[in-house]
């Protein structure tokens, strides 16, 4: 006998007030079954035998009805019992709120055998149960072996003898699968036996991966590989909990147990958080990662995550945009003298002339010669009064000869001109 619960709300869960315990009867010997439930909403209440349906007909009634109390009582009554209809029997009942069981064996006297089994399958890391359905009465003993071995042999096998069931706890294929027979001794000289094929699934199982930390324009590839499992296996990738769009350009390939997805130009709508998902017989399984795109940004001169600042967010001054008429002509600034050992520092400051300019922001960086393995990229000319730069700003690093140079570059259609 045995009763188990879900773990729903507390309030409406179906519960089992009282039912029927197990017993033993003889051929042709009339049983009644019952069930008392109480739940909110009503709950539906369903019996198997042997976790097949019962049967019902002629001579196996089931019905129902509403107590005082408020609670179903649900009964399966058996006119003429025979020995097929020995075995367990279990009530359940379910609502929204939950489900409640109850079960109970019935054993109907006669010659003991064991019903046709079923090959099952069985989830490799998880447990699974192995059921010998005997029916008849008495028996002396039920007994389970695997290759010719009397079960069990390991601490994750478990024999339950009362009922004939096998317990095998964190399922390894290697071991694990194969077929098992069921020997019922049932008399003291003879013995019957069923046997049954358990096959195990391995569920697949992702490498984990990371995305590294990117900026706009890079490119991105990110492989999703299937270590274990068996094949074959269907790979899917998802971004927030979606099909990624196909607006976003990213490209998926699939081989075998692997995908990659590649990116050719990454923008801040490619933010988000990338799921691999892996599918095969035995299950679903997911790997995540947050994509994070970084923005570069010019401030006293570093480089900042975080939004392109504004010219004037960098001390310029911009002329306004009413304004009817152009400030006259002025000469350049001076240029502050370089530093001892610092060459190329300089501060240039321009604005442009033409109200329909706009502003950038572009990062550069170059060294006299080459340091720690730094790839030197080229410095933009600065043409005379500035033409086509509103900023730039060299600082030396410990006079080393290495320069870090932020340009806010001027796009317009007509020269600039120094204030």
């Amino acid at each position: 006998m045995s009763v188990s619960f879900s773990s729903p709300k507390p309030d409406g869960t179906p519960k089992i007030m009282s039912a029927f315990s197990e017993k033993v009867v003889s051929p042709n010997e009339p049983v009644s079954l019952m069930c008392n439930v109480k739940g909110t909403p009503l709950p539906t209440i369903t019996w198997m035998l042997d976790d097949e349906p019962a049967v019902k007909d002629s001579s196996h009634r089931i019905g129902h009805f509403i107590t005082s109390e408020g609670n179903v009582l649900s009964y399966l009554n058996i006119s003429n019992s025979q020995v097929r209809d020995g075995g367990v029997y279990r009530c359940a009942g379910n609502n929204s709120a939950g489900v409640v069981t109850y079960q109970a064996r019935i054993n109907v006297r006669g010659p003991a055998s064991i019903r046709p089994m079923k090959n099952i399958t069985a989830i490799a890391g998880r447990d699974t149960y192995i059921h010998c359905r005997v029916i008849g009465y008495p028996y002396y003993s039920i007994k389970w072996y695997k290759n010719s071995n009397l079960l069990p042999f390991n601490h994750r096998q478990r024999a339950f003898e009362s009922n004939g069931t096998l317990k095998v706890s964190d399922v390894q294929k290697d071991v694990d699968e194969g077929a098992y027979t069921c020997n019922v001794l049932v008399q003291p000289q003879l013995s019957t036996s069923q046997s049954v094929y358990v096959t195990v699934k391995v569920p697949p199982f992702i490498q984990p991966f990371e995305f590294p930390r990117f900026s706009i324009g890079q490119r991105v590839f990110i492989p999703c590989v299937v270590v274990s499992g068996d094949l074959p296996i269907a790979i899917t990738w998802q971004k927030d909990g979606r099909p990624i769009p196909a607006s976003l350009g990213v490209t998926i390939d699939n081989i075998d147990f692997t995908s990659s997805l590649r990116i050719s130009n990454l923008s801040l709508m490619h933010n988000g958080n990338y799921t691999c998902i892996a599918r095969n017989d035995a299950a679903a399984v997911e790997h995540q990662s947050q994509l994070i795109v970084r923005v570069m940004t010019a401030k006293a001169g570093t480089a900042e995550l975080g939004r392109v600042l504004p010219a004037t967010a960098a001390g310029i001054k911009l002329k306004p945009r009413n304004e009817e008429a152009s400030p006259p002509p002025r000469q350049p600034r001076p240029v502050p003298p370089n530093p001892p050992l610092c060459t190329g520092y300089s501060l240039v400051m321009c604005r442009p002339t033409h109200p329909s300019a706009r502003d950038t922001v572009s990062s550069c960086a170059t060294q006299p010669t080459p340091l720690h393995g730094i790839p030197s990229r080229p410095v933009p000319p600065n043409p005379p009064l500035c033409t086509g730069y509103r900023l730039v700003l060299c600082r030396p690093t410990h006079c080393t000869g290495y320069r870090l140079i932020l340009c806010l570059q001027l796009i317009s259609t007509t020269p600039a001109r120094a204030i």
